[in-house]
């Protein structure tokens, strides 16, 4: 089974009771930064997200080696697509 950054730091952050709020304060950026990290909506392997990095593994106690294997691996869920989408079209709304 493969494990990809954001449940690492999902994981790790949960196991000491922070919030997303909480670990976004110790490690200097946004709340919404740590949920899309968590979801792996970033692409992690960028060089701007290295501090980040290396303060997750100072913060939560992990191999820095390790932490890199696992950030390598790591890849940004790409974002909704909507042209190939269906939406529902209903008869009531068609006929008027």
């Amino acid at each position: 089974m493969d494990i990809n950054f954001g449940e690492v730091v999902y994981t790790n952050r949960r196991d000491r009771r922070l919030s997303q709020r909480d670990l976004a304060e110790i490690l200097g950026i946004d709340y919404r930064e740590v949920c899309r990290i968590e979801n792996n909506r970033v692409d992690i392997n960028l060089s701007c997200y290295d501090a980040i990095i290396k303060k997750i593994s100072n913060l939560f106690e992990l191999d820095i080696l390790w932490l890199e294997e696992i950030r390598a691996q790591t890849v940004k869920k790409s974002d909704v697509v909507l042209v190939d989408a269906v939406f529902p079209v209903y008869w009531k709304d068609v006929v008027k």
